[in-house]
């Protein structure tokens, strides 16, 4: 609406909180098709059952249409690591890997009585 500022129910979002949403998403996304397409490579399943089940388990949600006993050991693997995925967030897997250049912790100021 030409505005400078997001409002949603009379409240301002701040723009890092919408970069930051933005990247959750764009990540979480990348690991679920990422997932999608190796075990469509590794298994024979009908591709509905495929998806059905990568999102189901990096939401860690329970669901299954049956085909997570039928996946090979290296499918179980990849469903195994978008659970642990899910379940720690991706924006925190991804920090994990991050290398941290310089702290920019600063200590407050203490006072030390001397004398």
């Amino acid at each position: 609406r030409g505005q400078k500022e997001t409002v949603i129910f009379r409240r301002t979002i701040k723009y890092p909180i919408i970069i930051k949403a933005l990247a959750v998403s764009v990540i979480s996304l990348f690991i679920v098709f990422i997932g999608i397409f190796v075990l469509t490579i590794t298994e024979q399943a009908p591709f509905i059952q495929i998806v059905f089940e990568t999102f189901s388990a990096f939401g860690t949600v329970g669901l299954t249409m049956g085909l997570t006993p039928e996946l090979t050991t290296a499918g179980k693997c990849i469903i195994i690591a978008i659970m642990f995925i899910g379940r720690i967030g991706p924006l925190t897997f991804v920090f994990s890997f991050a290398k941290t250049e310089k702290s920019n912790i600063r200590y407050p100021d203490g006072e030390v009585f001397t004398g």
